[in-house]
């Protein structure tokens, strides 16, 4: 049995932002859930990175740091990619409107993959796949992390999928994501409301 993720880095700051480790902020977490997304919490934690990957039933993890933000493990964000009518991600576009936004989503039991890059507000690409349906979508310019790991646009192997969302969190996390100490990033793990 494999595991199932799905993140939202924003980084309005430099290149590998998030890895310099800044500092979460609990206030403005609440400030963006409450007002921003609408999001309802019954409880939060605070915890690292690596444990907030994948919460636990129920939970989601937030990072809300000076410059950027993390999401990971919140409903409304599987299947997300596949969602052509996202008001969710239409109003995280609108909020960090010069931000670089990278969602992403991997289900390693199935080789499922998804994700959506944009580079300053502006969208750069978006695609999804698994070894079943193949490429669903592909849409967009080829990035300069696609193009470090030789991937042909018009030949996208879905086995790679997981290698090219890695290396396109390099942008946000200084380094590819499986070579990133997530412990050492602070974050907060919300109990949502139902």
């Amino acid at each position: 049995m494999g595991w199932t993720m799905a993140c939202i880095f924003i980084n309005e700051d430099s290149t590998g932002y998030l890895g310099t480790f800044p500092v979460h902020s609990p206030d403005k977490a609440k400030v963006l859930l409450a007002n921003d997304f609408g999001i309802q919490y019954r409880g939060s934690r605070l915890a690292n990175f690596d444990a907030g990957i994948r919460p636990p039933s129920g939970w989601f993890c937030i990072g809300a740091y000076d410059r950027a933000l993390i999401l990971c493990g919140y409903e409304k964000l599987y299947g997300l990619a596949e969602n052509f009518e996202s008001r969710f991600l239409d109003s995280l576009r609108q909020l960090f409107s010069n931000a670089d936004i990278l969602f992403f989503e991997l289900t390693v039991s199935t080789g499922y993959f998804a994700f959506e890059v944009y580079s300053r507000g502006e969208f750069e690409r978006k695609v999804v796949g698994d070894p079943e349906r193949g490429i669903v979508i592909n849409e967009g310019t080829i990035t300069a992390e696609e193009r470090k790991l030789d991937i042909d646009i018009d030949a996208i192997d879905v086995r790679r999928g997981e290698a090219i969302v890695f290396k396109l969190t390099e942008r946000f996390l200084g380094v590819p994501f499986d070579q990133f100490p997530a412990e050492k990033l602070s974050v907060e793990e919300q109990y949502r409301s139902r």
